[in-house]
């Protein structure tokens, strides 16, 4: 994306005039942690509450009902910033005593769901290039989660 401002575009025309090169003042792209991601993650009934308290979205919050007409899960879909969605990861897992997180990232939008055939507290990262396991205390922050969800 290319911005010029006032103050680039007036100093560039004497530079027009005398038929030097124009040169524009140029933003660099946002990245992936700035620029909103569609997600869908199915939660627990008994941890909706925590993704609700620490994930900042745009989207809806709809739950899923068994065959009784319970509900099971919360599906939370929508469009966030990585850096929110890594963060209400990271403090659902701090809550999870059973299972652990699987995070897919090879479709359009990121999904999540718990799977309690992990070892609670482990994060399970599917990308197009491989699955790599994550143990509880590989992440001590959101951004580092971020970084493994963004490198290829």
């Amino acid at each position: 994306m290319i911005e010029m401002t006032r103050r680039a575009f007036v100093g560039a025309l004497p530079l027009v005039a005398t038929g030097s090169l124009l040169q524009l003042e140029v933003s660099p792209a946002k990245s992936a942690q700035e620029a909103p991601i569609g997600f869908v993650w199915r939660v627990p009934i008994a941890h909706r509450e925590t993704v609700q308290r620490n994930l900042l979205f745009e989207g809806s919050i709809k739950s899923a009902k068994g065959e009784k007409g319970v509900p099971l899960v919360f599906i939370f879909a929508g469009a966030v910033l990585l850096p929110y969605l890594a963060d209400a990861v990271l403090a659902l897992r701090r809550e999870i005593v059973y299972g652990g997180l699987v995070i897919d990232t090879r479709g359009p939008e990121i999904e999540i769901k718990n799977d309690k055939r992990l070892d609670g507290g482990v994060i399970m990262v599917v990308k197009p290039s491989g699955t790599e396991f994550y143990e509880r205390d590989q992440f001590p922050d959101p951004s580092e989660l971020v970084a493994a969800l963004t490198k290829k």
